[in-house]
């Protein structure tokens, strides 16, 4: 570690800037010693990371992903000791320049600014200070939604940095072995994680998660210039979905309406539903019209599905909400609508709808009133 800042640890083995990025250099994401950070304001990156100093590694650097927001503590302290100024200021001149993006306390006293929340016994409370200096590089910055938003623009458009040079941060890090780095359906970069799409379309994307509040940058770098979308999604209140899944589905309406998909009629007709959730079967009672010339749908939520969405912080929802997407009016693909986020629910040629929720959770169902021609 004495080739990267001679401040941290001695007797770890050598590990390389590249490994911090991808998550394999073995440091350990927050431990039971870390209950109180965000007590203690630091001065700089090279500071903050004398708290990482004396942990054991979790396996040899290049060997196994751990994901861990103190490798990027550490990889800011060697930013703030190559460039001879302070991490934040350094990512101000170099990186986001005019956005509204930066450090609490550092840049931003505005008291026009959102205020983060969190749940307490089904109670929404004001989430307590909270100062992130000991990882600024690994959540601790703030910005606006417009501001994320365009931050993902100018990456794709080599504003920032070579568009060849943000390629090469998408593409998969590797083992010491060869194996590309994989964390559940996403292959893992240089901060980046990129998946392919329902669509075919590599998706290149990051979530932030931190006291009282969520985020997510996502964008679709393959795409053809004109089409090329990057949306962000902010959360001034410490949710549980997964805000990726639900930040694509905002881009969906202005995105180029995708090839194959199976038309789907709105089922105007439809009193009731039936299918299958997490492997459990539910039904409930249904009703669809046309708002606005797009198709819309309340499904009654009750028995095991009911309880699952329940479990969750957010107050209970008694429906699900279908926006459909179709401009016919139809329901070729709608958002659906849940308490714990947006996913993308699509006709298939038997007649069901299903939506994929996460690597073990899918929802279909099946609508009735509907002419046998147009399941």
């Amino acid at each position: 570690m004495a080739t990267l800042w001679d401040g941290v640890d001695p007797d770890w083995p050598a590990l390389s800037v590249r490994q911090l990025a991808a998550h394999t250099a073995g440091i350990p994401h927050y431990q039971g010693r870390d209950a109180d950070r965000g007590g203690i304001a630091y001065a700089n990156a090279r500071e903050a990371a004398g708290l990482v100093r004396g942990r054991a590694l979790l396996s040899t650097p290049g060997e196994r992903y751990h994901y861990s927001s103190w490798g990027y503590t550490l990889m800011s302290a060697v930013i703030e000791a190559r460039a001879g100024q302070d991490f934040p200021d350094y990512v101000r001149a170099q990186v986001t320049g005019d956005l509204a993006i930066g450090v609490d306390g550092r840049y931003w006293e505005d008291p026009r600014w959102s205020r983060t929340y969190e749940f307490s016994d089904g109670r929404i409370t004001a989430a307590p200070p909270h100062d992130s200096s000991y990882t600024w590089a690994g959540g601790g910055y703030s910005g606006t939604p417009s501001a994320v938003a365009e931050f993902g623009g100018r990456m794709m458009t080599g504003r920032i940095v070579p568009i060849e040079r943000f390629h090469a941060m998408l593409e998969p890090a590797r083992f010491n072995d060869g194996g590309e780095v994989r964390d559940q359906d996403y292959a893992i970069g240089l901060g980046w994680r990129t998946l392919v799409d329902l669509d075919g379309h590599r998706r290149a994307q990051h979530a932030g998660v931190t006291l009282g509040a969520r985020s997510a940058l996502v964008v679709w770098p393959d795409l053809p210039a004109a089409e090329q979308t990057a949306v962000s999604l902010l959360s001034n209140t410490l949710w549980v979905s997964a805000i990726e899944q639900s930040a694509a589905m905002l881009a969906a309406p202005h995105q180029a309406p995708p090839r194959g998909l199976v038309p789907g009629t709105c089922p105007l007709e439809a009193s009731r539903y039936t299918g299958a959730f997490r492997g459990q079967p539910i039904s409930g009672a249904a009703t669809f019209a046309v708002e606005d010339g797009l198709c819309i749908g309340t499904l009654a939520l009750d028995g095991d599905a009911k309880a699952w969405f329940d479990d969750f912080p957010q107050k209970d929802a008694p429906h699900l909400r279908l926006v459909g997407l179709d401009k016919r009016p139809g329901l070729s693909r709608a958002a659906l609508v849940t308490p714990i986020g947006v996913y993308d629910l699509r006709a298939e040629a038997d007649g069901w709808h299903r939506a994929a929720m996460g690597s073990e959770s899918e929802m279909r169902v099946r609508f009735d009133g509907l002419p046998e021609d147009s399941r």
